[in-house]
């Protein structure tokens, strides 16, 4: 049954990890010329999957975080892609003033609220922000983005830009869907070669609650969203299906070039996927893991 998550009160508490199974994924934008080992390309197919893929995390979530902030003054979101995410909170908290961190900036459009702004880099170099300057510091669905041994200097890096008493939020994905079948199993084990061609560690969603708190932040939460793929989990389900068809479809060409299989033969298991998907009910896991900086 699906949760409906509320608005977290502002007090403190202690560290605890809870699981929310529906069942029983800011992404930075590759520019052209700047080395980075993102797994997917910048077209306007990507751009309106990641937008989707926002409405299905809300939807999910019932919310657009999760991380007790009240009445944050300075909002960073890293990695952030379209920019559909802060432009909800710029609405949300219109007193507040939103930066989104990208590659590439998002294109000019009217829906973006006067307290957005936007600046450009590559998170690899570090962010150009001083020490303490957020009260609450987002990213989002980087797991294709960065390579594993670079995750501790960034989380330290996201830690440094966040005040004394805000709050850091992660939200990532394990890409490797529960309950598979055969020709599910077959199209992940190509999917991982080829990230650990590039260096990326896709089960980095399970470690990161840990390296938060090797960080030195405090309260850390972590919480666990799985999410059904196909008709048999709904209206979730079915928007799960849509977002990771799309990416399926996306990452082919990069999959047959790194792993030597065909595109035809892995656009075959894609769409074997779809297809065991309803045969074993199976599901993905995304983690919501947050804390907060000493004051």
């Amino acid at each position: 049954m699906l949760r409906w998550f509320r608005r977290k009160s502002a007090q403190s508490r202690p560290p605890t990890t809870n699981t929310y199974d529906y069942a029983n994924r800011s992404v930075s934008l590759t520019e052209d010329n700047v080395p980075t080992p993102y797994m997917l390309p910048k077209d306007d197919r990507e751009v309106n999957r990641l937008d989707f893929q926002h409405y299905m995390l809300r939807y999910a979530l019932r919310s657009n975080y999760l991380a007790p902030i009240v009445e944050p003054k300075r909002i960073l979101d890293v990695g952030c892609g379209t920019g559909r995410w802060l432009a909800e909170m710029a609405q949300l908290f219109p007193e507040a003033h939103l930066i989104g961190f990208d590659l590439n900036l998002p294109p000019a459009s009217p829906s973006f609220p006067p307290n957005c702004t936007f600046r450009q880099g590559n998170l690899l170099d570090g962010l150009p922000f001083a020490a303490g300057s957020f009260d609450f510091v987002h990213q989002r669905l980087l797991v294709f983005a960065l390579p594993a041994d670079r995750w501790p200097l960034v989380i330290q890096d996201l830690v440094r830009v966040t005040r004394p008493g805000g709050w850091l939020e992660l939200v990532e994905v394990d890409p490797l869907f529960q309950r598979s079948g055969p020709a599910t199993t077959r199209m992940l084990q190509l999917i991982v070669a080829a990230c650990q061609s590039r260096g990326i560690d896709l089960k980095m969603a399970l470690r990161l609650e840990p390296m938060l708190r090797e960080a030195g932040l405090l309260h850390v939460t972590s919480q666990v969203i799985s999410i059904p793929i196909g008709d048999w989990g709904g209206r979730l389900g079915n928007m799960a299906r849509t977002d990771f068809a799309a990416g399926n479809q996306t990452i082919a060409p990069l999959v047959a070039a790194t792993t030597g299989v065909s595109i035809e033969e892995y656009q075959q298991l894609a769409t074997a996927w779809l297809h065991e998907c309803e045969q074993y009910r199976s599901y993905c896991n995304f983690y919501v893991i947050y804390g907060q900086r000493p004051q």
